[in-house]
């Protein structure tokens, strides 16, 4: 049978694991059940530095390495802005290739909070969807083999 200060000492040991072991991260939870079309807002989501410096960080950390091919196009992605600017829920809406695909959802998740939508001056959830072009430079294009 234990006695006090044995049952001290593992309540103080069963403390300590529940305080330094890691758990299983749990996702944050989104901060709004209403995601507002463009129609509803007075101010749209937007990349803190503008759009021309949300793309230079787009195409600066893509890898268009996607094997022995290369693909053209342009991507379409849906994902949520929510009331602080993160960016939730992303959805591939029209892709290339999935490599391609898959490396710019990987690069949008490198992205740091946005500036989130409002209605009135209140922040809210707002849907943005973002069109990313995959397109071959002249050189590359006529460096190619193609057969």
């Amino acid at each position: 049978m234990l006695n006090c200060k044995s049952m001290s000492k593992l309540f103080f040991l069963f403390f300590l694991l529940l305080v330094f072991v890691p758990s299983q991260a749990q996702p944050p939870q989104v901060l709004c059940s209403h995601r507002y079309k463009a129609e509803h807002l007075t101010g749209f989501a937007q990349y803190p530095d503008g759009e021309d410096a949300m793309y230079k960080f787009i195409y600066k950390n893509l890898s268009w390495e996607c094997g022995e091919k290369s693909f053209e196009g342009t991507v379409y992605l849906n994902f949520t802005v929510d009331r602080v600017g993160s960016i939730w829920d992303i959805e591939i809406q029209q892709g290339v290739a999935p490599c391609l695909d898959k490396e710019l959802v990987r690069v949008i998740k490198l992205m740091g909070a946005w500036i989130p939508a409002s209605i009135n001056g209140a922040s809210v959830c707002s849907q943005v969807t973002l069109p990313v072009r995959f397109r071959l430079g002249w050189e590359e294009r006529n460096q190619r083999n193609i057969k």
